[in-house]
Protein backbone atom coordinates (compact mmCIF):
# COMPACT_ATOMS: atom_id res chain seq x y z
CA UNK A 1 0.00 0.00 0.00
CA UNK A 2 2.96 2.40 0.35
CA UNK A 3 4.46 1.49 -2.87
CA UNK A 4 0.34 3.01 -4.04
CA UNK A 5 0.48 5.94 -1.96
CA UNK A 6 4.24 7.38 -2.79
CA UNK A 7 3.14 6.21 -7.12
CA UNK A 8 -0.15 8.86 -6.35
CA UNK A 9 1.67 11.67 -4.69
CA UNK A 10 4.06 10.97 -7.56
CA UNK A 11 2.10 11.39 -9.99
CA UNK A 12 0.30 14.17 -8.34
CA UNK A 13 3.54 16.27 -8.19
CA UNK A 14 4.08 15.76 -11.61
CA UNK A 15 0.26 16.93 -13.01
CA UNK A 16 1.12 20.34 -10.83
CA UNK A 17 4.63 20.75 -12.50
CA UNK A 18 2.95 20.05 -15.87
CA UNK A 19 0.10 22.50 -15.03
CA UNK A 20 2.36 25.25 -14.38
CA UNK A 21 3.95 24.54 -17.72
CA UNK A 22 2.20 27.14 -19.89
CA UNK A 23 2.53 30.22 -22.39
CA UNK A 24 4.07 32.63 -20.38
CA UNK A 25 2.22 35.47 -22.40
CA UNK A 26 -1.42 33.83 -21.39
CA UNK A 27 -0.04 34.77 -17.73
CA UNK A 28 -0.12 38.10 -18.12
CA UNK A 29 -3.60 39.75 -17.31
CA UNK A 30 -5.81 41.80 -19.64
CA UNK A 31 -8.01 44.24 -19.34
CA UNK A 32 -11.39 43.68 -20.85
CA UNK A 33 -10.87 45.98 -23.30
CA UNK A 34 -7.83 45.20 -24.41
CA UNK A 35 -8.58 41.17 -24.85
CA UNK A 36 -12.31 42.68 -27.07
CA UNK A 37 -9.83 44.94 -29.23
CA UNK A 38 -7.54 41.99 -29.53
CA UNK A 39 -10.08 39.29 -30.66
CA UNK A 40 -11.73 42.12 -32.67
CA UNK A 41 -8.43 43.25 -34.62
CA UNK A 42 -7.59 39.09 -34.72
CA UNK A 43 -10.84 38.54 -36.75
CA UNK A 44 -10.95 41.96 -38.86
CA UNK A 45 -7.41 43.85 -39.18
CA UNK A 46 -9.01 47.07 -39.99
CA UNK A 47 -10.99 47.31 -36.15
CA UNK A 48 -7.27 47.73 -35.26
CA UNK A 49 -7.18 50.67 -37.30
CA UNK A 50 -10.74 51.63 -36.56
CA UNK A 51 -9.81 51.62 -32.49
CA UNK A 52 -6.32 53.55 -33.58
CA UNK A 53 -8.44 56.45 -35.72
CA UNK A 54 -10.93 56.47 -32.26
CA UNK A 55 -8.06 57.40 -29.81
CA UNK A 56 -6.72 60.18 -32.05
CA UNK A 57 -9.83 61.46 -32.85
CA UNK A 58 -11.13 61.55 -28.79
CA UNK A 59 -7.49 62.36 -27.64
CA UNK A 60 -7.63 65.20 -30.03
CA UNK A 61 -11.13 66.55 -28.95
CA UNK A 62 -9.12 66.36 -25.47
CA UNK A 63 -6.00 68.73 -26.42
CA UNK A 64 -8.45 70.88 -28.01
CA UNK A 65 -10.34 71.56 -24.84
CA UNK A 66 -7.33 71.80 -22.88
CA UNK A 67 -8.48 68.64 -20.92
CA UNK A 68 -5.03 67.23 -20.96
CA UNK A 69 -5.86 64.92 -18.56
CA UNK A 70 -8.57 63.30 -20.45
CA UNK A 71 -6.52 63.50 -23.62
CA UNK A 72 -3.78 61.54 -21.56
CA UNK A 73 -6.47 58.98 -20.42
CA UNK A 74 -7.35 58.17 -23.75
CA UNK A 75 -4.29 58.10 -25.26
CA UNK A 76 -3.33 55.19 -22.91
CA UNK A 77 -5.67 53.64 -25.30
CA UNK A 78 -3.59 54.11 -28.14
CA UNK A 79 -0.89 51.51 -27.77
CA UNK A 80 -3.48 48.70 -26.77
CA UNK A 81 -5.10 48.62 -30.49
CA UNK A 82 -1.69 49.74 -31.80
CA UNK A 83 -0.54 46.34 -30.69
CA UNK A 84 -2.84 44.64 -32.93
CA UNK A 85 -2.21 45.64 -36.18
CA UNK A 86 1.69 46.80 -35.66
CA UNK A 87 3.25 43.89 -36.82
CA UNK A 88 1.09 44.11 -40.05
CA UNK A 89 2.72 47.36 -40.76
CA UNK A 90 5.94 46.70 -40.09
CA UNK A 91 6.03 43.97 -42.76
CA UNK A 92 4.16 45.77 -45.31
CA UNK A 93 5.86 49.55 -44.61
CA UNK A 94 8.86 50.08 -42.13
CA UNK A 95 8.66 53.62 -42.96
CA UNK A 96 4.86 54.16 -41.95
CA UNK A 97 5.37 51.57 -39.10
CA UNK A 98 8.45 54.27 -37.56
CA UNK A 99 6.07 57.36 -38.92
CA UNK A 100 3.52 56.04 -36.06
CA UNK A 101 5.94 54.95 -33.65
CA UNK A 102 7.47 58.58 -33.90
CA UNK A 103 3.98 59.97 -33.31
CA UNK A 104 2.97 58.02 -30.18
CA UNK A 105 6.41 58.93 -28.79
CA UNK A 106 6.01 62.85 -29.85
CA UNK A 107 1.92 62.44 -28.33
CA UNK A 108 3.39 60.91 -25.13
CA UNK A 109 6.28 62.91 -24.41
CA UNK A 110 4.16 65.76 -24.61
CA UNK A 111 1.29 64.60 -22.19
CA UNK A 112 4.11 63.85 -19.87
CA UNK A 113 4.92 68.05 -19.55
CA UNK A 114 3.60 69.48 -17.03
CA UNK A 115 2.42 72.26 -19.32
CA UNK A 116 2.02 70.35 -22.68
CA UNK A 117 1.86 72.11 -25.94
CA UNK A 118 -0.96 71.96 -27.55
CA UNK A 119 0.58 73.20 -30.85
CA UNK A 120 2.57 70.27 -30.87
CA UNK A 121 0.54 67.52 -29.83
CA UNK A 122 -2.32 68.74 -32.31
CA UNK A 123 0.45 68.62 -34.92
CA UNK A 124 2.00 64.94 -33.61
CA UNK A 125 -1.96 63.89 -33.46
CA UNK A 126 -3.04 65.12 -36.88
CA UNK A 127 0.02 63.34 -38.45
CA UNK A 128 -0.12 60.24 -36.48
CA UNK A 129 -4.12 59.88 -38.03
CA UNK A 130 -2.76 60.25 -41.89
CA UNK A 131 -0.37 57.86 -40.94
CA UNK A 132 -2.81 55.06 -39.88
CA UNK A 133 -4.87 56.03 -42.58
CA UNK A 134 -2.08 55.37 -44.30
CA UNK A 135 -1.57 51.89 -42.70
CA UNK A 136 -4.67 50.37 -43.08
CA UNK A 137 -4.96 51.13 -47.07
CA UNK A 138 -1.44 49.16 -47.64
Amino acid sequence: MSRFKLLLVGGSLALLGLSSCGDPQTSVPETSSTAAVKTEAAANPAAGFTALQNVTEKTTAAVKAGKFDQAKADFEKFEDAWKTVEDGVKVKSSKTYDAIEEGLDSVNGELKNKQPDKAKMLTALQSLSQNIVTAAKS
